[in-house]
């Protein structure tokens, strides 16, 4: 029986297309070469506990559905691509390549990718962002990985979140999202990291550790979510210097995960967000995290982060020609993507292969040039920015951004 697809699981089909295909992935680094015949019973496994990977979205009268794929061919979905080098940087290219050519729903949306090097394998997950969040994307990567790491890590990430409330009444929500909402309509994103998008994505990975993180948010007083935005946003005002350009503030769409227990056999993109404006403060780290965390601390207690969530329900009422045009809009009125992913603590290992590192990557929306997210796993921080080179045509300059703020950050805890 074919079922609808969810109101905001139609949105992201809806902001689908050539140049911003909503993909997001899991890009992840293993010391060695995996056992390929496990791998291959596992992902077997993997597509009969989560049925929904052999479906593919549908339009109907009324909106979409998941249609179940009539013969299911598992070898279109995993594949091994060999490349001689032990560069990851090689194997990051490939990667790249592969994010960049997509894929389209003439079958199940998703595609497993095993980049074989000289002693290095990258694991690439790709899969439409319809089909699941980035929570739901890692469960996955876990149902995989040798030691299952389904513990407080996800469940503690949801117990400060509050659900949207049934209490409120309609006149509640406009009171309180009818001001953002105006507020969105009036901005602009004329900036050096939005643009016309081409199909072509590149990849910039860092690593820090968690205590450096952690030191910091002792010290300042504030979150990792605030601590990752105060990062973004110092290192962008670096970068538009470069630029010769000082735009005042940034907006970027902030996801919030509203899952308030765990189920690895639920896919589905269970989550809100806001697109909040962050004022960006020139040369001085320390004051844009008190900013930020002034900011988003006024947004937690009037509970606005169900703005998305509402919006996309509103969204799926319309019809469907309205839904993309107002997706569009909505995106266009934005600066990026800014997603931060908890991932567990102790270090997995994937068909006798130790999992490295793991980075998250945004699908990127339109007139976006980049994406961020941080995924925390193994006592380590993993940034990823996924970025559109026609876009961003200097993605040097911003890599040195990057570190050169959290090297600030860092010298001047330790001052």
């Amino acid at each position: 029986m074919n079922t609808s697809l969810e109101a905001l699981d139609c949105n992201f089909v809806n902001l689908d297309s050539p140049t911003t295909k909503q993909i997001i992935a899991a890009f992840c680094i293993l010391d060695g070469v995996p056992d390929f015949k496990l791998l291959a019973a596992r992902i077997e496994q993997m597509v009969a506990d989560f049925p929904r990977l052999q479906q593919k979205p549908r339009p109907g009268f009324d909106g979409y559905y998941w249609q179940c794929e009539e013969k299911f061919d598992l070898t279109k979905h995993w594949f091994i691509r060999q490349v001689e080098s032990s560069d990851v940087l090689d194997l990051k290219r490939t990667a790249e390549e592969l994010l960049s050519n997509g894929f389209d729903f003439s079958i199940p949306p998703w595609r497993f990718a095993f980049i074989q090097g000289l002693g290095k394998t990258v694991a690439f997950l790709m899969i439409h962002h319809c089909l699941a969040d980035g929570l739901g994307g890692y469960e996955l990567l876990n149902a995989l990985c040798d030691k299952k790491t389904i513990d407080k890590t996800k469940s503690q990430a949801v117990q400060h979140r509050h659900p949207l409330s049934k209490k409120l009444i309609f006149t509640d929500y406009c009171k309180a999202y009818l001001p953002i909402l105006t507020e969105l309509f009036r901005s602009r994103t004329n900036s050096p990291i939005n643009g016309r998008n081409s199909n072509l994505r590149h990849i910039l990975t860092f690593t820090f550790t968690l205590s450096e993180f952690k030191t910091c948010k002792a010290t300042l007083k504030c979150s990792l979510n605030q601590l990752f935005l105060s990062l973004v946003c110092n290192s962008l005002t670096r970068y538009f210097a470069q630029k010769n350009v000082t735009p005042s503030s940034i907006r970027p769409i902030i996801p919030v995960n509203m899952r308030l227990h765990v189920n690895r056999y639920t896919l589905g993109n269970h989550l809100t967000g806001v697109a909040v404006e962050l004022p960006l403060i020139p040369n001085s780290i320390l004051e844009q995290v008190q900013v930020i965390k002034s900011r988003w601390d006024k947004i937690e207690a009037k509970r606005l982060y169900g703005f998305y969530g509402l919006l996309g329900k509103l969204n799926s009422y319309l019809p469907r020609a309205w839904q993309i045009k107002l997706c569009q809009v909505f995106a266009k009125k934005t600066s990026f993507i800014c997603t931060n992913i908890p991932g567990p603590h102790e270090q997995q290992f994937l068909a006798g292969a130790p999992i490295v590192a793991t980075y998250g990557l945004p699908a990127l929306m339109y007139g976006h040039g980049l994406g961020f997210s941080l995924l925390t796993y193994n006592h380590h921080a993993h940034l990823a920015v996924v970025i559109d080179p026609q876009v961003i045509t200097d993605e040097n300059i911003l890599k040195q951004c990057i570190i050169d703020t959290q090297a600030e950050l860092v010298d001047q805890q330790n001052q």
